[in-house]
């Protein structure tokens, strides 16, 4: 049995760890197989998903896996958690993540002070995921300090907890005021962003990515929740180690949410994920969601970003003429991969009144024109708009016909064809604008269809190969992202699109997709799209990678 349970697979291993439920159960596998713990451990920990500060003592029931992991410093996977703790409700694994097991470890101080116990195990997080580091309900401590400190109390009464933390401050800070200031702030109660700066000291050497929800606070009285959080560990760093090249030395990939509800007081620091990113040569991939990017009163000041190859940029806000983009897109010099998703909230035409939601798609010229800032160097471009409800859809003028060509390098193009086919009304006449600016170099076109704002894309695609194919002589694949609303409406245009594909000798592939907007960020599940089931897709394998820019 021992030699025999390592080499079973990870979901059949995982399943037989999810029903051990009790201490004598895990002592029996245990000793049945010596080196489960080895194969397990490195698993569980390589992805933390953090969703609260401490564990609510108003819900004080818990089942018998709880009290189990409960005893075992929650060292078994915990597939879901309380309601209450959650701005997204976690699910069972397998739907969160894409790395390694979908182990959540809800409570910041309990994972925090299980690192600190058990420093080894700090080696195989490679993954952190942090959605909320202050505490929502009754307050988790006594109001009768009685002979503990503050920290020890916030602590949860863990003394060796709090002993550990004051030990990494002072190896984080050393011995500058930014040790005393960092100490007292986590004696302030519900001071969750003094707890993750511990959090990211100890684990920055081995991160290869890091997923922060910024702005987590739901009351409008917190707005240093909604303004900062990560980038608040940076603070306590005396200028030695700040810029320690040590720290976050792995980092691949950062994550920025910005909670919706708080996106007008994001204004106050647009440029941190630059600042912090900057300063890491293996970072390569910078995703920001829900930002607000407009320009801060003294401008945006940060570095170039070389390392920087993938910027994400998802419902995010802009000043009406992009000026804020142009100047991100400045500093970017070596961008190979560039995503910009629209939503109802554009942009503020003054601070003092409410922003004005209208989609992107109004201004396609001004937008094409800054992003042509890196045609040069931009392989993959994609460019989508989230559904604008109630509002009018204009297609772009003739001046940004011209635009895509100037994206010399440009290979991959995913754009909602909205964007550029004219299908909208009678006052424009068809005319397969986007066929006449693709870029010469393309090797691949996704057009991400609107079923209520296009009509006629399959009519766009048919045109190309059959009038434009020497304008794009390296084009490889056509894919079509539509709904079954869509599809079973054009079946016999679509037909007639594969089968000139296939004398073109050009990849196509179909794509049924069951929910509005199709862009499909890295770590999004794919369940809502499948292929159409006349599509060759449904024989090649990596087809769903295609699909993620």
């Amino acid at each position: 049995m021992e030699s025999r349970l390592p080499s079973l697979p990870w979901e059949v291993l995982y399943m037989i760890i999810d029903q051990v439920r009790c201490q004598h159960c895990q002592s029996v596998l245990s000793r049945a197989c010596k080196s489960f713990h080895s194969h397990l451990t490195p698993r569980v920990w390589e992805t933390l998903q953090i969703v609260e500060l401490l564990r609510n003592e108003q819900h004080q029931h818990m089942d018998a896996r709880g009290r189990c992991a409960e005893s075992h410093s929650l060292r078994l996977p915990v597939p879901e958690t309380d309601e209450h703790a959650n701005l997204e409700t976690p699910r069972l694994p397998g739907q969160l993540y894409d790395n390694g097991p979908q182990v959540i470890f809800p409570h910041l101080l309990v994972v925090l002070s299980t690192m600190i116990r058990t420093p080894k195990l700090r080696q195989y997080v490679k993954h952190l995921r942090i959605r909320r580091t202050y505490w929502w309900g009754k307050p988790p401590y006594p109001l009768d300090k009685k002979s503990l400190t503050d920290l020890q109390i916030i602590a949860g009464r863990n003394v060796e907890l709090a002993n550990g933390v004051l030990r990494a401050v002072r190896d984080a800070a050393g011995d500058s005021s930014g040790a005393q200031r960092w100490i007292r702030d986590l004696s302030i109660p519900n001071s969750g962003n003094a707890y993750l700066a511990v959090m990211l000291s100890i684990l920055s050497g081995k991160l290869l990515s890091l997923d922060v929800l910024e702005g987590g606070a739901l009351e409008a009285n917190r707005p240093q929740d909604a303004r900062t959080l990560m980038f608040e560990w940076l603070r306590y760093q005396d200028p030695g180690k700040r810029f320690d090249t040590s720290r976050f030395s792995s980092l691949e990939r950062l994550v920025i949410r910005y909670h919706s509800e708080h996106w007008q007081s994001q204004i106050m620091k647009p440029q941190a994920p630059f600042k912090f990113i900057s300063r890491f040569s293996n970072a390569h991939d910078l995703t920001i969601h829900g930002g607000n990017l407009q320009h801060p009163p003294r401008g945006f000041r940060f570095n170039l970003c070389p390392s920087i190859r993938r910027l994400e940029l998802d419902s995010c806000v802009f000043e009406h003429d992009f000026t804020d983009l142009e100047v991100i897109l400045d500093r970017l010099p070596t961008l190979v991969t560039l995503c910009i998703v629209f939503d109802r909230r554009t942009y503020v035409d003054h601070e003092d009144v409410s922003p004005i939601p209208r989609p992107t798609a109004l201004l396609p010229d001004l937008l094409m024109d800054v992003l042509a800032i890196r045609g040069d160097t931009l392989q993959n471009l994609t460019i989508g708009l989230k559904k604008p409800e109630g509002l009018p859809w204009f297609p772009v003028d003739e001046y940004a016909e011209q635009s895509l060509k100037d994206f010399t390098k440009l290979k991959r193009l995913h754009i909602d064809d909205g964007l550029y086919s004219a299908c909208n009304g009678d006052d424009f006449e068809f005319d397969c604008q986007l066929t006449n600016a693709l870029p010469p170099q393309l090797e691949e076109l996704r057009l991400m269809i609107d079923t209520e704002f296009s009509s006629r894309p399959h009519e766009t695609m048919i045109h190309l190969l059959n009038h434009m194919k020497s304008h794009v002589p390296g084009l490889q694949r056509l894919i079509v992202d539509a709904d079954w609303k869509w599809l079973r409406k054009n079946t016999k245009a679509v037909l007639e699109l594969e089968e000139l594909c296939e004398e073109q000798d050009v990849e196509c592939i179909v794509l049924r997709n069951g929910v509005q907007g199709s862009y499909v960020p890295p770590d999004a599940p794919l369940e809502d799209l499948q292929p159409w089931q006349r599509t060759a897709a449904r024989t090649r394998k990596d087809w769903r990678d295609l699909l993620v820019m």
